[in-house]
């Protein structure tokens, strides 16, 4: 059975990853390592919220419903400005998303965190 991350990975062609750099102001090479540090990150973090008895019912509700579009054209919404990437962000990571953000592109030399509201709707989707 494929991961996540597999899933994720294979998301991720490479007109995808080179349109998503674009958009982030990031080199597509930089795009796939991003998104594999942030895959293991999201996740850890959706866990981490879904432990708490709130937390349960709030990813829930971050959930796709039916009729909502494809995994990839919620990310194209999130990197347009049109998908809820951010509400996500602050409502799994909370206050320390800037932190999060921080850390994360302090520790990998690039702007990873513009990835992060691309990433944590893809990961929800794949959920």
């Amino acid at each position: 059975m494929a991961s996540i991350f597999e899933d994720l990975s294979g998301l991720l062609s490479s007109s995808v990853t080179k349109d998503l750099g674009k958009a982030v102001g990031l080199k597509p090479d930089l795009v796939t390592k991003g998104v594999a540090v942030l895959g293991p990150l999201v996740t850890s973090a959706l866990a981490n919220k879904a432990s708490t008895p709130a937390g349960q019912t709030e990813l829930m509700n971050l959930l796709p419903k039916d009729g909502d579009t494809s995994i990839l054209g919620n990310l194209a919404k999130s990197v347009t400005g049109g998908g809820g990437g951010t509400d996500m962000l602050s409502s799994i990571l909370g206050s320390s998303a800037g932190a999060v953000g921080a850390t994360l592109d302090r520790a990998l030399g690039f702007k990873a965190s513009a990835l992060l509201p691309v990433v944590m709707p893809l990961i929800l989707g794949l959920i």
